[in-house]
């Protein structure tokens, strides 16, 4: 059969060919109530995290005249990319307790964004200039650790194009990214499924004091996390001190889970 071959359409339909592979991302690796509940992928997570991004900038943005809704927009769609699984050396599913303890994990992930990006089929140095701080915009929070990566990254332009003028972007998006955890923990529980409660609990045990900081910070930010939701769920967690996380579960359900990716990638 002729190959028929067009360079833009082409290029687009690469590009969603791409987007396409976090389908083969799956999140919480080290929470296997999540698995019992129900499998997420990182393409999933990052359709959730751009829509709840959506209803919160719009929402802050009374407070804020001058958000950059774009900048919060792009950052949000392009916050996982870098957990594609490309090659072996991919990280996949980076886990928020990864995150805050060491840089090497998104220094991983920063070198798969970049493969990608010079894989697109455009002008490869172009795409990623523009495209690169948008992703690093996620890290924007912690000064020193964006410094960190740029200097492994050896990206200086990266935090001269974002973080110069964007630090309370980022300070938004984090508490963004952090709402999404509980969000899915929240909608897990509900479905009042087995092991969704345990899976709960360890969320909000680990995001509610950082949550509850940002909705003193920013203002608009308490709608979406109150400090009466505050209250009410340290009492739960205290109500249910009896139950107990699961890691002997956690380690045969993320050997399943690997053996599920690779047959995945190789198909």
């Amino acid at each position: 059969m002729e190959k028929l071959v067009l360079t833009g359409i082409g290029e687009v339909a690469q590009l969603l060919s791409t987007q396409d592979k976090l389908k083969n991302t799956f999140r919480w690796d080290i929470f296997p109530e999540a698995k019992l509940c129900r499998w997420q992928s990182s393409y999933e997570h990052t359709i959730e995290i751009t829509w709840i991004t959506m209803r919160v900038m719009f929402y802050l943005k009374k407070f804020y005249p001058n958000l950059d809704l774009f900048v919060l927009l792009l950052g949000a769609f392009l916050h996982d990319y870098g957990e594609i699984i490309f090659d072996s050396n991919s990280p996949g599913d980076v886990n928020f307790h990864d995150k805050k303890e060491n840089n090497d994990h998104q220094l991983g992930e920063l070198q798969v964004f970049s493969k990608l990006v010079n894989a697109s089929g455009r002008e490869s140095n172009e795409f990623f200039a523009d495209l690169l701080p948008f992703y690093l915009l996620q890290y924007g929070a912690d000064q020193n650790q964006i410094n960190d990566l740029i200097v492994k990254f050896d990206y200086q332009d990266g935090h001269d194009l974002v973080f110069r003028h964007k630090e309370f972007e980022s300070k938004i998006f984090d508490a963004i990214e952090k709402l999404g955890y509980v969000v899915f923990a929240y909608q897990e529980y509900l479905t009042g499924k087995e092991h969704s409660l345990s899976f709960f609990l360890e969320i909000f045990k680990d995001q509610s004091p950082i949550l509850f900081k940002y909705s003193q910070e920013i203002k608009g930010f308490e709608f979406f996390y109150s400090s009466q939701d505050h209250e009410n769920i340290l009492n739960f967690i205290d109500r249910h001190q009896n139950v107990e996380y699961s890691w002997d579960l956690a380690e045969r359900l993320l050997q399943e889970k690997r053996l599920k990716q690779e047959i995945m990638n190789n198909e």
